[in-house]
């Protein structure tokens, strides 16, 4: 829920939120910050909103990371309706680590130990190769861990960045793919930059009013979730942003 009645609580919150959003404006492409301002507001509002509900802010973690998804969903729907390329199934992009808020980290880690034997043994069979993106920071080549057949296993807890990362075109991504499996490095970047942005603004909101580590990937949370040890590999660094021309 992203309105509320305006007490005095509420307006102390709108104005750290607000405060907050324009320092996140300047590091996006200009042409986006009327939504991307809008969006980033209304995301930290409603993490404080449900942090006012709970004495423990750790028990309020899944909602927030619930809430975020449903919010991704419906202001990427409200601009693409049903155009977006992208369907359930479709995994041409599920071939790099993927950022993911520590509100996101318990909502999923709760759902995935429900099938954890598939996620462990895929964890294990892991074999990443770093490859470059563009010449940029070396990321992960390998299957995503929660994916089988082709399919997410937790298609409906899937992170805000999954969720944001939208393409333009399916032969674009098909194309990418089949580049990086003959060795290119083309990890699908065919993107709708407005899409893209809905998820790294609701992203940074909800790390800016929690606070904490804003680096986090899936893959090794999932890693350290289980108790597998990392394996060896490049650090990645931040995954470049796609908001800047």
């Amino acid at each position: 829920m992203h309105v509320r009645k305006m007490d005095k609580q509420s307006k102390n919150a709108l104005k750290r939120a607000k405060k907050s959003a324009n320092k996140f404006l300047r590091e996006i492409h200009e042409p986006l910050h009327d939504m991307a301002g809008t969006i980033y507001i209304g995301e930290y509002m409603a993490v404080d909103a449900i942090l006012s509900e709970h004495d423990d802010k750790e028990q309020a973690l899944p909602e927030i990371g619930s809430n975020a998804m449903g919010y991704a969903d419906s202001q990427i729907n409200r601009l693409m309706a049903d155009d977006i390329p992208c369907k359930e199934g479709c995994h041409y992009c599920c071939y790099q680590d993927v950022h993911i808020t520590k509100a996101e980290v318990v909502l999923i880690t709760l759902v995935v130990d429900q099938i954890s034997d598939k996620v462990k043994q895929n964890l294990l069979n892991d074999k990443s190769d770093y490859v470059s993106l563009n010449g940029s920071a070396p990321m992960p080549y390998s299957l995503c861990p929660l994916l089988e057949d082709g399919k997410c296993m937790i298609y409906d807890y899937r992170p805000v960045f999954c969720r944001s990362y939208c393409s333009l075109s399916l032969e674009t991504c098909k194309a990418s793919h089949e580049s990086e499996i003959a060795g290119g490095d083309a990890i699908p970047v065919s993107l709708d930059a407005g899409i893209n942005a809905i998820g790294q603004t609701i992203s940074s909101a909800i790390h800016k009013r929690l606070g904490g580590n804003d680096h986090l990937y899936l893959r090794d949370v999932l890693r350290d979730h289980f108790g597998i040890p990392q394996p060896d590999k490049t650090p990645v660094g931040k995954i470049p942003s796609m908001l800047k021309p």
